[in-house]
């Protein structure tokens, strides 16, 4: 029995356990949104404060293929595939998701952008990372709406000012930001929630097959819809817990 934990709403379930067995449980096309941030396999020891994992596969594919491909069976016919990753592993990721859901179902690949960081002397300076879209079948949900909007000088009279942001989209997370819940490769809460609004309805399930930090759960939450997550990591689990007020109940 894996450990299981949920809020007083029961608007979120979050199951400790590795995500290739823990998200059997979960029914065919029940998901609308698979919306994940996994391992980037940088070969480092991710660390802040007394948290830290490390950060490294010997065989990446053959760790993240069966997490793809229990993503694509609990995924409704319309549902959308998210998966954000690394430089290192970007090429590796793109080539799975082909695999599993099918070349012809690749729909965005976007950039998120990260503004700050150590700048290397011999090097160009790593500021962004991939985000992968993939649909089960050619129907999916879409909220153009929910895309942001951006403003531009114009460079010919009579051309307006307000457009849609294009594929690159702010990622920086400050080290002292006030969301910080000390996890140390948490992701921007603003870009997933941006992702949820666009890619779901309210009352859809999100599901966040490595779940680390929680901003997932809380994006989703935060726009009114049905968070499931599931995270190998004890100390991990306890920090989404205390982030979006859950008790155990198994």
């Amino acid at each position: 029995m894996h450990p299981t934990y949920e809020n007083r709403e029961r608007t979120c379930r979050l199951l400790e356990g590795d995500a290739s067995v823990v998200a059997k449980q979960i029914g065919d096309r029940q998901v609308r949104l698979v919306l994940m941030d996994p391992p980037w396999n940088t070969g480092a020891v991710q660390k802040l404060g007394e948290f830290q994992y490390v950060d490294s596969f010997a065989d990446f594919p053959g760790f993240l293929r069966p997490m793809l491909a229990q993503a694509r069976r609990v995924l409704t016919n319309d549902g959308t595939c998210v998966v954000h990753m690394g430089v290192g592993e970007a090429h590796t990721t793109r080539v799975l998701l082909d695999e599993v859901f099918g070349r012809e179902n690749f729909r965005e690949e976007l950039i998120a952008h990260h503004e700050v960081g150590r700048l290397p002397n011999d090097g160009w300076g790593c500021k962004h990372s991939h985000i992968y879209v993939y649909s089960k079948g050619r129907s999916r949900v879409f909220h153009v709406e929910h895309v942001p909007e951006a403003t531009r000088n114009a460079l010919q009279p009579g051309l307006g000012v307000i457009k849609r942001a294009n594929s690159v989209l702010p990622a920086t997370l400050v080290t002292t930001d006030g969301q910080r819940v000390g996890y140390p490769s948490q992701k921007l809460l603003s870009l997933y929630q941006t992702l949820v609004q666009v890619h779901s309805d309210p009352g859809d399930i999100v599901l966040d097959m490595f779940a680390g930090s929680g901003t997932a759960g809380d994006a989703a939450l935060r726009a009114g819809r049905l968070a499931v997550l599931i995270d190998s990591n004890p100390a991990a689990v306890r920090i989404i817990a205390r982030r979006l007020s859950l008790a155990r109940v198994k």
